[in-house]
């Protein structure tokens, strides 16, 4: 798939979110369950949210209220800006942004013309025991999904990840674009892969941007020693 052609496939989801026409909101409340939006025995589903100057879309089709789930959320900031109430709290978000969001946060997106918000839905069985040993114990990441599956406490329920539109974690989010709708062979366990490569990216990312905001705080302190 070219880039172009990339472009015009995420253009066309903005405006085919998923089918929730079925979900009876009143009833159900507030909380998508898993077989509203994976595929058989899928553990990561792809989507892109719509935006909110698109068409009228059919009664159902996109949660008419803030909601939450009953599986982990990654959204991805392909281009534009875009915000989403969050508890309450109005996050804006950047290209490149991510947002994780926990199977506790009641959230609302809010998706302006040409913004491309990419979801990445993640089943909870999806981080069994073997992902957290792919991790260290003070990987912020580990310690937010291991909070979320084990702790009962009110803690944070997102955390907003900036890599600044990193080359490589826009090559990891098309890839699984790419490989959710192709539908090829295997394309599940490759997803489920290309998750873990982007996980294990980001802690990269986030211990290089910590290193380099430590030095720069060690030259402002010997600058202002110099100058005293």
């Amino acid at each position: 798939m070219t880039g172009a052609e990339l472009e015009n496939l995420l253009a066309k989801l903005t405006q085919n979110p998923p089918d929730l026409s079925k979900k009876n909101w009143a009833e159900d409340g507030d909380k998508l369950c898993r077989d509203e939006v994976f595929r058989d025995q899928e553990r990561v589903a792809v989507t892109v949210h719509p935006t909110n100057d698109g068409p009228p879309l059919p009664e159902g089709m996109i949660s008419p209220m803030p909601h939450s789930h009953e599986f982990v959320e990654i959204s991805y900031v392909w281009s534009g800006n875009c915000s989403v109430d969050i508890e309450g709290e109005n996050v804006p978000l950047n290209p490149g942004d991510f947002v994780l969001l926990d199977t506790r946060s009641t959230h609302h997106p809010n998706v302006e013309k040409g913004c491309i918000l990419i979801n990445l839905d993640l089943t909870t069985d999806f981080f069994d025991s073997s992902f957290f040993q792919n991790f260290d114990r003070e990987d912020v990441l580990a310690g937010f999904f291991a909070s979320m599956l084990y702790s009962q406490k009110k803690e944070k329920r997102y955390i907003v990840f900036q890599p600044h539109n990193d080359p490589r974690v826009r090559q990891l989010v098309a890839m699984m674009v790419q490989e959710y709708y192709a539908r090829e062979i295997c394309n599940g366990r490759i997803i489920e892969n290309l998750i873990m490569v982007l996980f294990s990216t980001m802690v990269r990312i986030q211990i290089q941007q910590n290193a380099r905001l430590s030095v720069s705080a060690e030259e402002d302190a010997m600058v202002a020693e110099i100058l005293r």
